[in-house]
């Protein structure tokens, strides 16, 4: 390509030049990389591009973004502080990615307009290995005692929440049925669907929350991503406790009675929280990677 091409190229994925130096976010000098692959099979190349600066990304270290061509000109399709890696599948005809962004690696698709999240985040912890406990003698069995009454089942993914459960979570969060797609922003033009990405007790009072997702700009803008959290009530319907767009990522410091504060992420290296008053989620504070900041 001509250097006018790549410098339109790095502009798109977040690179301006200024004073014939690309600047990355912070405005620092950047040095980025770029390789150019088919995602879609239709024999143009895109372009992944990448930057490493732990000045500018704290914690990741590491910047990546995804750039298409259109005619003479470029245009991003997803970006942020992480890391990014090509899959073997596809989604609508597009390579799909996985992005690993504060210790989540989750999948995203093309939506028709850009990558967005299709699932939750990915990998679970291997538990801790024991040492093998030596065998006891056997003892007699003690007689049968009567059947107890059968317990729930505990919800600890959104696979194992009823048919009738799903729909109440699908309808607490805002969705209607759509061409057998559960909508929420009714207006997007590449409709893919909302879905439940994460289901288990949040504030450990024995009841699940869950949290919807669908992606799309219409409605959410760059971020490209909505959410709802909703709880399960004790009279066994749902409820809606915050939606916003932007990813819900449930964080380890917690609010009145044990509710988790909510961090709201996107683009950008400030994300608010959000924290349960014992009623309502509120906004509590601003931070990234765990550390105070101030957003622009």
């Amino acid at each position: 390509m001509k250097p006018a091409d790549i410098a339109k190229l790095y502009a798109a994925a977040g690179f301006p030049t200024v004073d014939k130096q690309l600047r990355n976010n912070c405005g620092r000098a950047a040095s980025p990389a770029h390789e150019l692959v088919d995602l879609n099979g239709d024999g143009a190349p895109e372009a992944i591009v990448t930057d490493s600066d732990p000045v500018c990304y704290p914690g990741a270290n590491r910047y990546f973004a995804v750039v298409v061509r259109e005619g003479k000109a470029w245009r991003q399709l997803v970006s942020g502080a992480g890391s990014i890696e090509q899959q073997s599948t596809r989604h609508r005809d597009w390579t799909t990615l996985t992005i690993t962004q504060r210790g989540c690696a989750r999948p995203f698709g093309y939506d028709g307009a850009r990558y967005s999240p299709i699932g939750p985040c990915q990998g679970t912890a291997t538990p801790a290995a024991t040492a093998p406990v030596a065998a006891k003698p056997a003892q007699p069995k003690p007689a049968a005692a009567p059947p107890s009454p059968k317990a729930a089942p505990v919800i600890t993914r959104p696979q194992d929440l009823t048919a009738a459960d799903r729909a109440a979570v699908f309808k607490a969060a805002g969705a209607v049925q759509r061409g057998g797609k559960w909508v929420i922003c009714t207006d997007e033009p590449n409709q893919q669907g909302a879905t439940i990405d994460e289901a288990r007790d949040l504030n450990g009072d024995g009841l699940p929350e869950a949290i919807v997702n669908e992606g799309g700009l219409f409605c959410h803008g760059n971020t490209g991503n909505g959410f709802a959290l909703v709880s399960k009530q004790a009279n066994g319907g749902w409820k809606n406790l915050l939606a916003f767009s932007g990813f819900a990522n449930p964080l380890k410091t917690k609010g009145v009675g044990g509710w988790p504060d909510i961090e709201i992420g996107g683009p950008g290296f400030c994300f608010p929280i959000w924290r349960w008053n014992g009623r309502a989620y509120e906004l509590h504070r601003t931070e990234y990677e765990g550390k105070p900041c101030r957003p622009n």
